[in-house]
């Protein structure tokens, strides 16, 4: 009988190097204030389409519309990412939207993510 091994959970040619950028608040002792602070960290993960059945329990989960641009993103990596998380592929950027528990691996973590455009501001 063969075992899954943890590195067969998503397949080698969907794999990328991603970035997820971490926001914490720390708190400045001197002013009493927060201040914001990010990190980058990288991570491997796959980004994948969604289906009509996931777009389908996005609906029913959020209450409300969704769109084309949600994908899924799949990853190890052994901490879990929070909702709006910001996630880089190269130039392009996502945001978590919705996590939802994988239920075959515990290491194994599926995230649903939106895609992020830039604001373009008024032209002529």
């Amino acid at each position: 009988m063969s075992t899954i091994s943890p590195d067969d959970l998503i397949l080698d040619e969907f794999k990328k190097d991603l970035v997820a950028v971490i926001e914490t608040s720390v708190l400045d002792r001197s002013t009493g204030e927060w201040i914001k602070t990010s990190e980058d960290v990288n991570f491997v993960g796959a980004i994948l389409p969604t289906t009509l059945r996931d777009l389908s329990q996005l609906q029913i989960l959020s209450g409300g519309q969704v769109s084309v641009d949600i994908k899924k993103l799949y990853t190890e990596y052994p901490s879990t990412f929070k909702n709006e998380t910001v996630i880089k592929d190269g130039d392009i950027k996502y945001q978590i939207y919705t996590i939802k528990d994988y239920g075959i691996a515990s290491n194994l973590r599926r995230y649903y993510i939106k895609r992020l455009e830039p604001v373009n501001g008024g032209g002529s």
